[in-house]
């Protein structure tokens, strides 16, 4: 009688688990914070902008200058995003994961100080856009280190859960955010430091964790030591059987090997095979940059106000709104998993095209039905946000 095969594949261990769950959790916890606090804050902030503003010039904000600072403030996080993601990669020929994980962590509190301890207590909205903007630097590298860091830590099994974690993790961070930025909560006038001041909290987790977090396999092996990089499969894998660490290790060495072979972009866009998997990517990631979400996160109740919605039900829109998002974002994997990415991709992309008329057309009409174009605007925003 044939005897029962069983999985061979390694899974994660209780230690991996851990280290995985304070790298990827803490780091996309605060770019989705980062991204979202802002929105509910923006009357407190017109406050304190109005008044260092008068004392400086002797007369109050205009519209028009209320407007370049507001999209000063919000734009600098994604200019810093922009200018530190494209250098992630780059920094990481010469510092460990870990290493870079700890440096977002320690940027995000410096970006935190700036903004939330000079910018608070000076009503400066130089020292306001310098901290987002500081913020963005850290977000930027973060988005290129989490992928990486759950991937060379990871079991192969596990991995696509791990990714995952990151959408979920933005998507909880956005509704803490809005929720704590409530001003009736900590987004009035005097206590909105207090709202971004939030943030540091993860990041000193995550540093005070990161004395039992170690480096990753990938990183041991790069540089050489492949007999520790054993001994940490060997803590990270519940399989302990060397034979299985041997294998993992040969397999992280040919990933090694293979990186050093890197095409040039002449040579990606000559070849058939690497050329579609380009335009693939690049497609993919720009509908997700199009469609808009990013305005939606930095000015989603700006969006609910204009569109008739009273100041005062806006925030809580907005809640509602981002928690609806959260809750889908934990199931979405799974859909993924059993209609597949192009088909599950296609049919969100179509649901947007139908929000974004939906929501155009409550603009139109507001005017003529006011009473019940905000509502339609607030249906299209949170379809929008779902999928």
């Amino acid at each position: 009688m044939r005897p029962k095969e069983t999985n061979s594949e390694p899974t994660n261990s209780r230690f991996a688990v851990f280290c995985l769950f304070m790298t990827a959790f803490p780091l996309s916890f605060l770019v989705g914070y980062h991204m979202t606090w802002l929105s509910p804050v923006l009357p407190a902030l017109k406050i304190a902008f109005n008044e260092t503003y008068k004392n400086r010039y002797g007369e109050y904000l205009t519209e028009d200058t209320w407007t370049t600072l507001l999209t000063l403030s919000s734009s600098s996080m994604i200019v810093g995003a922009f200018l530190s993601g494209p250098f992630g990669k780059v920094m990481l020929r010469f510092i460990s994961t870990k290493h870079l994980v700890q440096l977002c962590h320690v940027m995000n509190l410096i970006a935190v100080a700036i903004t939330a301890l000079i910018g608070g207590l000076t009503w400066s909205y130089e020292s306001f856009m310098m901290g987002r903007l500081l913020a963005g630097l850290a977000s930027g590298l973060a988005y290129v280190t989490i992928p990486v860091t759950l991937a060379e830590t990871s079991a192969r099994k596990t991995q696509a859960f791990w990714q995952s974690m990151f959408g979920v993790s933005v998507a909880l961070s956005a509704v803490v955010a809005v929720s704590l930025s409530h001003p009736k909560v900590l987004g009035s006038l005097y206590r909105w430091p207090i709202a971004i001041s939030m943030i540091s909290i993860p990041s000193v987790a995550y540093l005070v964790a990161s004395v039992r977090i170690s480096e990753t396999p990938y990183y041991l092996t790069r540089n050489g030591h492949k007999e520790e990089a054993i001994a940490l499969l060997q803590r990270l894998r519940k399989d302990k059987d060397s034979h299985s660490m041997e294998q993992e290790l040969d397999r992280i060495q040919n990933e090694i090997d293979l990186a050093k072979k890197q095409l040039g972009i002449g040579q990606i866009i000559k070849t058939s095979q690497y050329r579609n998997q380009l335009f693939a990517v690049f497609a993919l990631l720009a509908n997700m940059s199009l469609t808009g979400i990013t305005n939606m996160f930095l000015y989603m109740d700006l969006i609910f106000t204009d569109a008739g919605v009273k100041p005062e039900v806006a925030p809580f829109a907005t809640i509602g709104v981002f928690f609806l998002q959260f809750v889908v974002t934990c199931f979405g994997p799974k859909l993924v998993m059993k209609f597949g990415g192009w088909k599950t991709n296609v049919t969100a992309s179509s649901i947007i095209i139908f929000t974004h008329v939906l929501f155009t057309i409550s603009q139109a009409a507001k005017h003529l039905a006011p009473t019940s174009m905000p509502y339609l605007a607030i249906v299209a925003v949170a379809l929008f946000l779902v999928v």
